[in-house]
C-alpha cells in the first residue's frame, strides 16, 4: 500500500509470502464498526488483501470519527506519519489543515482495518455511499453490477445521489451504452435484481451513458456524473425507460384468481420497472429488505394477520403464496 503523499510506499506484505486475503461480510463495513469476517466466499462477501505491516520508519493509524485508535478488525481512517510522509500540499493551507493534524499524522483519504497485524484496505472515502443507515463502496457495488450480461469491467458508474424530495441518498447506477434505448431495458431489470441478490438494496435508477467521465489520469469522476443528474440532464431518459416499463410489465389480468390479481398489482407498485409474473420468486426480482417489508405491509392492508413474513419464505410466488391466502380466506 502506497501513495505519493509518502513518497510511495507505506506497508509491504512480507517478503517471498504468497498473496493473503480476508473475506468480509459487505453490509459490516461501517465506519466504527467490526467487519465480519468468513472462512469461505460467499454471495453476501467481498475478497480483501491483506497489504502487510507498515515499512520501518512510517507508522500508521485507525482511527473514527473522534480520531481516536480503534482495535483490530475495526474499520475506520487510516492516518500515516512518518519522515517520508509529506509535509503539506502546495500552496493549500486550507488543505493542509483538515488532512493533516498539529502532531503531523495524515489523513490519507482511505478507510481501512488492521488484521493479524496488516493493512487491510475497505476503500476510499469519497466512494462511500451511505443508503438507509448502511454504508457500501461504490468498486464494490460496481463489482457486483459487472457480473450482469452486456455490461463489461470499467463500464458501469455507481453514484448515491441525495433525493431532496425524501431527504435520503438514492441509489443511481450509470452504465455505458451506445445502442437503443429499448434494449437497455432488459439491463436495468438484471442490474436491480443483481444488486438486490448480492448486497440487498433498492436502486432508484438504472441509466445508459455514452461515455464516462475521468480525470487525466483515468480516474472516474462519480461526481460529474451526480452533478448531471441532479442538474435533470437524465430527466428525457428517465421518461423513456418509464414508459417502457409501463408497456412490459404484465398485465393484471393475467392472473388467474382474484387473489392473484390483488398479488400482482400489490408488487408490481412496490418493485416498479420491471415484468412480474406469477411463477416469479419475490426474492429474485429486485426486491430489497425494504421493498419486502412494504409488499407484506400492503398485503396485510388487504388480508389483515393472514400472511407473515416468514411465509414468504415458505410460499416465495406469487402463485403460492395467493394459494396460502386461499385456504386461509377458505378457513
Amino acid at each position: 500500500y502506497g501513495l505519493a503523499e509518502a513518497c510511495l510506499a507505506v506497508s509491504f506484505p512480507k517478503l517471498r509470502q504468497p498473496l493473503s486475503t480476508i473475506h468480509v461480510l459487505r453490509n459490516s463495513l461501517v465506519a466504527g464498526e467490526p467487519a465480519t469476517i468468513v472462512d469461505t466466499a460467499n454471495d453476501q462477501s467481498i475478497e480483501l488483501v491483506r497489504l502487510g505491516p507498515a515499512i520501518t520508519g512510517t507508522d500508521m493509524l485507525i482511527v473514527d470519527a473522534d480520531d481516536d485508535e480503534v482495535a483490530e478488525n475495526i474499520i475506520g481512517r487510516v492516518l500515516i506519519k512518518g519522515d517520508n510522509v509529506t509535509l503539506g500540499y502546495y500552496h493549500e493551507p486550507a488543505l493542509n489543515k483538515k488532512l493533516i493534524s498539529s502532531d503531523g499524522w495524515l489523513d490519507t483519504g482511505d478507510q481501512g482495518l488492521i488484521n493479524d497485524a496488516e493493512l487491510v484496505i475497505t476503500g476510499r472515502t469519497k466512494d462511500l455511499i451511505i443508503v438507509h443507515g448502511q454504508n457500501f463502496y461504490a468498486p464494490d457495488l460496481e463489482s457486483v453490477c459487472e457480473s450482469v450480461d452486456g455490461i463489461d469491467l470499467g463500464k458501469v458508474i455507481v453514484c448515491g445521489i441525495r433525493n431532496p424530495e425524501e431527504a435520503v441518498d438514492e441509489l443511481v447506477v450509470f452504465v455505458l451504452y451506445r445502442g437503443e434505448l429499448d434494449e437497455f431495458y432488459q439491463t436495468t431489470i438484471d442490474v436491480r435484481r443483481e444488486l438486490s441478490e448480492k448486497s440487498g438494496l433498492d436502486v432508484a435508477h438504472v441509466l445508459p451513458i455514452k461515455t464516462v467521465p475521468k480525470t487525466t489520469s483515468g480516474k472516474v469522476q462519480r461526481f460529474a456524473l451526480s452533478e448531471q443528474f441532479e442538474q435533470g440532464e437524465f430527466n428525457e431518459i428517465i421518461a423513456a425507460l418509464t414508459e417502457l416499463s409501463e408497456t412490459r410489465t404484465t398485465d393484471s389480468g393475467a392472473a388467474g384468481s382474484p387473489i392473484e390479481r390483488i398479488l400482482l398489482e400489490i408488487c408490481h407498485l412496490v418493485v416498479a420497472d420491471q415484468k412480474i409474473s406469477l411463477t416469479d420468486n419475490i426474492f429474485e426480482m429486485g426486491t430489497s429488505s425494504l421493498k419486502l417489508a412494504q409488499i407484506h405491509e400492503k398485503i396485510d392492508e388487504m388480508y389483515p394477520d393472514m400472511v407473515e413474513l416468514t411465509d414468504f419464505f415458505d410460499y416465495p410466488t406469487i402463485e403460492e403464496l395467493a394459494g396460502f391466502i386461499a385456504n386461509k380466506v377458505g378457513d
